[in-house]
């Protein structure tokens, strides 16, 4: 996490003209995955949508606790619970 004050932002801009486009790139792919992340909400069924969540953040899913990921995901605990007993049958 980077936290830096917008005038302390565009004097690093003059200085370092090329943090202009990372930040920008940066931004730009942060705003992708935020729209893909909300379209998958809306079009996916809730057990695809988890499915993905354990492919994509297989290093994290077993370290966060069961109700971020549901929360993450659109979903209640108890939902999450039931896509996960499902999926071990």
């Amino acid at each position: 996490m980077l936290q830096i004050d917008k005038d302390s932002l565009d004097r690093l801009y003059r200085q370092v003209p090329q943090t202009e486009r990372m930040f920008r790139m940066m931004l730009t792919n942060a705003f992708i995955a935020h729209q893909q992340r909300i379209i998958d909400n809306l079009c996916k069924p809730a057990a695809d949508r988890y499915l993905a969540f354990i492919e994509k953040y297989r290093n994290i899913s077993q370290r966060v606790p069961q109700a971020q990921i549901a929360s993450y995901l659109g979903m209640t605990p108890e939902f999450l619970s039931q896509i996960r007993r499902n999926l071990m049958r």
